[in-house]
């Protein structure tokens, strides 16, 4: 059946969009849509192991009254009534939890969505000069300065689609959104793929190649002062930095880094001073050039790791478009007080 063939198709177009080169964690999501119905990705799941069973099927005539419903002013409040609305959209019999961008793949004309959060093409959406060279390297594309994800981001993009539609007569193929990612769309998986290589080749030829960071390495004497405090049964992971890894250049990096880095020689004096003025243990400590991830699992360390790369590796690469831009402090306080990105990390646990 056609449903079927285009289930698998997203399944398989997940995959190859789910390595590292374009997520990490459980970020990015992707969607398939009909007249009627939308499959998208549960939040909390990875892309590189999605298949059609574990999509979320919803009902688009009620997902889309979030376009039009009245939304309370305060962000705990709007939030809540999304999420309502969202768990009210899901189709009969759907158990998981709706990828919270869900009602932006709705908005979006083209059956086959795919958004992740590359690190090639956040060194031109984290840049300081990333808006101007965009609109010269991409033409086509549409550009979003940084809005808070979930429903503000959507109904912001909504706006700007129709914009887009009656001026070009179609919605854009490409969105870069600021500080966050990227959205493909197509009507086939072919259409993705080729929008996707056609921005990955532009970026590679402007940003050149990245250095790649090692496996592993011997623990140092960050990871053995950490030893020290925290005893040998706590989750270290420990990585020899050659670059800088800026704090709060998108979303993902806080959620799995936190917001701010020990920087410096580590102590228990260090630490609690940290915890004094952040209000957290750091997750992520950083002597020199050498960089080590403390969480409460092994899996959590190694995950912090990869944002931590993730980092050092969009900084790099902003540096051909006049180098990183951070977050705002307002946005910043949004993801560390959403509770969708919290569902989203614990899936992750």
């Amino acid at each position: 059946m056609i449903v079927e063939a285009h289930l698998q198709a997203l399944a398989d177009l997940s995959h190859v969009f789910g390595g590292p080169d374009y997520v990490k964690g459980g970020g990015g999501n992707t969607s398939v849509k009909n007249q009627e119905n939308l499959w998208v990705k549960a939040s909390g799941t990875t892309l590189n192991t999605l298949t059609p069973e574990s999509l979320v099927k919803m009902d688009r005539e009620k997902l889309g009254t979030l376009l039009s419903i009245e939304t309370p002013a305060l962000p705990h409040e709007r939030e809540a009534l999304v999420k309502t609305v969202m768990e009210s959209s899901k189709c009969e019999g759907e158990t998981g939890r709706a990828s919270v961008e869900a009602p932006l793949h709705h908005c979006l004309d083209h059956t086959f969505v795919v958004h992740t959060h590359p690190p090639l093409v956040n060194a031109l959406t984290c840049a300081i000069d990333g808006k101007t060279q965009a609109a010269d390297l991409f033409p086509e594309a549409l550009w979003v300065d940084y809005i808070d994800p979930g429903y503000t981001l959507c109904t912001h993009v909504h706006r700007m689609l129709e914009e887009y539609k009656s001026l070009r007569g179609c919605h854009p193929g490409l969105i870069l959104l600021e500080n966050h990612g990227i959205f493909v769309g197509g009507d086939s998986p072919e259409q993705v793929h080729e929008l996707y290589l056609h921005v990955m080749n532009t970026l590679r030829q402007r940003v050149g190649p990245v250095d790649a960071f090692p496996s592993s390495c011997e623990a140092g004497p960050l990871q053995h002062a950490l030893r020290a405090i925290y005893g040998d049964d706590a989750a270290l992971v420990e990585r020899h930095l050659p670059h800088t890894s800026p704090e709060c250049l998108t979303p993902d990096h806080i959620v799995y880094a936190k917001s701010h880095y020990h920087r410096g020689p580590v102590s228990s004096a260090s630490i609690e001073a940290f915890q004094a003025l952040h209000g957290y243990e750091p997750k992520v400590y950083i002597d020199g050039d050498r960089v080590v991830a403390l969480a409460e699992s092994p899996r959590q360390a190694h995950l912090a790791m990869e944002l931590i790369e993730d980092a050092a590796e969009v900084a790099k690469g902003s540096l051909a478009f006049g180098g990183h831009q951070t977050m705002t402090s307002e946005a910043v306080a949004f993801i560390e007080n959403w509770e969708v990105e919290a569902y989203r990390q614990k899936q992750m646990a």
